[in-house]
């Protein structure tokens, strides 16, 4: 006859947890630098007077230096040959109302004008920045500066000094704008531009008729 089953615990016994140790503390005190402490006939120097920034006077005298304003580049003025510096008025100075105008060749006076300096290194008809309209008209120009006074075939650097110096003053006294531009770059790009189309259109033109003859 098989044996009865005999029960086996599945959770361990209980056990007590050992109860915590107690250290007893003991409160002590902590010594600390204490200041001198100042004597009977000591007393403490007085503080001056706290002003308030509205009334100081120091406060409208200081200027960041960053907040300074920048003054103006000055006007430089150049005068002709025989002219005195009297001539020259300052735009703060009083103007009598009798006072005449001086005429003749020793009381003109010109301003130096900033020139201009090019777009960039190499400058174009067609990168100059001008429009279609301008580019057409400023072309025309450059045709009849050329046909006035240079020679096609020739490079601008190759171009005679004075037939070249003429060429330019033809297209800045049709063109103003060109006239404070520094080294004449305005003028020369367009004479460098119709030189060589001139001169492709020359060539072209000989080539043909040379063609044709051929052919006859």
């Amino acid at each position: 006859m098989p044996s009865a089953p005999t029960p086996v615990p599945t959770f361990s016994s209980p056990r007590m947890a050992p109860r915590p140790r107690v250290i007893p503390l003991f409160a002590t005190t902590v010594s600390r630098p204490v200041k001198r402490r100042l004597a009977i006939h000591e007393v403490l120097r007085s503080r001056p007077p706290r002003v308030d920034r509205a009334e100081s006077p120091r406060s409208t005298s200081r200027v960041h230096p960053k907040r300074e304003k920048r003054k103006p580049p000055p006007i430089t003025v150049m005068m002709t040959a025989g002219s005195s510096s009297a001539a020259i008025e300052s735009p703060l100075t009083p103007v009598a109302e009798n006072s005449e105008p001086a005429t003749g060749e020793g009381s003109s006076q010109k301003v130096n004008l900033q020139l201009i300096p090019p777009p960039h290194g190499s400058v174009t008809v067609i990168n100059a920045g001008w429009s279609a309209q301008q580019q057409h008209d400023y072309r025309q120009i450059g045709r009849d500066a050329i046909t006035k006074f240079l020679e096609v075939g020739r490079c601008l650097s190759n171009q005679q000094p004075k037939p070249r110096n003429q060429a330019r003053g033809y297209i800045e006294s049709r063109i103003p704008t060109f006239t404070n531009h520094e080294g004449h770059w305005g003028a020369d790009t367009i004479l460098r531009d119709q030189l060589k189309s001139m001169k492709d259109t020359r060539n072209k033109k000989r080539t043909r008729q040379t063609a044709e003859l051929d052919a006859e």
